[in-house]
């Protein structure tokens, strides 16, 4: 009994400090006032149990000690449960990754983890030779990924991805393909669109690349869509695109979840303030005159944003760039 009782007053003794320790710190978590109202919410009840654990325990009855063990044990028992789920998903997640950098995760045929395995190793030569005997060259893998995906893949997480481009070279020589049969396949270049550097989309456009391919696994969005997602050589990837034959005037699916259904590519780089890219659209023959949901038009837009930069006094130049190109324009265009 005596034993029972000392651990319990050693563990409601623990509570009883956290408790404090959570109520005085409070005013300071990294919690939104939400979650910090919730937690005002639940403390006097965690208090209050805590009293009556006090009490239970107080009491010469072997069978309300138990119930107090027993009750300050579930916590314990809960968070033991949780520590070991986390513990489990993070290794699964590391395990994860790796097989992303390695191939593992993608491919399980032989053949295809050989050549994923060279790849990976940058390894040219044995590259070269097993290509000489592939089979499955074009087969996707996990998540319609296919080796040259792959290649491209690690080329872009890379710090020089230019420096794969050997790699790349080899396996279209060897009959990779930027698309493939798999209707869930997303073109090569289209899948890297919108982190890959300029250097890299250029390349894969040089090969035959489709500017106007699609992103299978973002709604089918165009590949111009896909690059104005991110600021690395945004523009300059826009204007790779559009010299090569991208449609100026490509609209975001309009079955697509998101603010960006149904609009032109023009009036989407102009609500995200992308001046740049909208110079480069105009200059291939962008028509503004689209007018996209609620019948925003891209004029509009522009006056909008004339107003505002107005009023903070802060005019981007690519804005005041853009002002002087339209100004230049005959009137029906745009």
């Amino acid at each position: 009994m005596k034993i029972i009782a000392l651990t319990n007053w050693s563990l409601l003794g623990a509570y009883a400090i956290l408790v404090i320790y959570l109520a005085l710190t409070l005013p300071e978590s990294g919690s939104d006032p939400a979650g910090r109202g919730l937690a005002v919410g639940y403390l006097p009840g965690g208090v209050g149990l805590l009293v009556a654990l006090f009490g239970l325990n107080l009491l010469p009855f072997r069978f309300t000690r138990m119930a107090v063990l027993v009750a300050a044990l579930v916590p314990f028992g809960v968070g033991l449960r949780e520590a070991a789920s986390r513990f489990y998903d993070a290794q699964q997640l590391q395990q994860t990754e790796r097989g992303r950098w390695d191939g593992s995760f993608y491919f399980r045929e032989p053949d295809q983890l050989r050549i994923a395995e060279a790849i990976a190793a940058n390894d040219v030569v044995q590259l070269r030779t097993l290509l000489a005997e592939a089979f499955l060259l074009n087969e996707s893998g996990e998540e319609h990924i296919t080796l040259l995906d792959f290649a491209t893949l690690r080329a872009v997480g890379s710090e020089n991805p230019a420096a794969h481009l050997p790699l790349l070279e080899l396996l279209l020589e060897n009959g990779a393909l930027i698309e493939t049969d798999d209707t869930l396949h997303t073109p090569t270049h289209a899948l890297v669109a919108r982190q890959s550097p300029a250097v890299l989309l250029e390349w894969f456009l040089k090969k035959g690349a489709d500017p106007n391919a699609r992103h299978c696994r973002k709604q089918d969005i165009p590949v111009l869509f896909a690059v104005l997602d991110d600021p690395k050589d945004r523009v300059k990837k826009v204007e790779l695109l559009l010299e090569h034959g991208a449609d100026p005037n490509s609209i975001y699916p309009p079955t697509a979840p998101g603010w960006l259904a149904g609009h032109p590519v023009l009036l989407a780089a102009a609500r995200q303030d992308l001046w740049g890219v909208c110079r480069a659209l105009l200059k291939h023959g962008a028509d503004a005159t689209v007018a996209g949901p609620q019948k925003l038009t891209f004029r509009g837009v522009v006056a909008q944003r004339g107003k505002t930069y107005a009023e903070t006094g802060a005019v981007p130049a690519d804005f005041v760039a853009l002002q002087k190109s339209l100004n230049n324009l005959p009137n029906g265009n745009p």
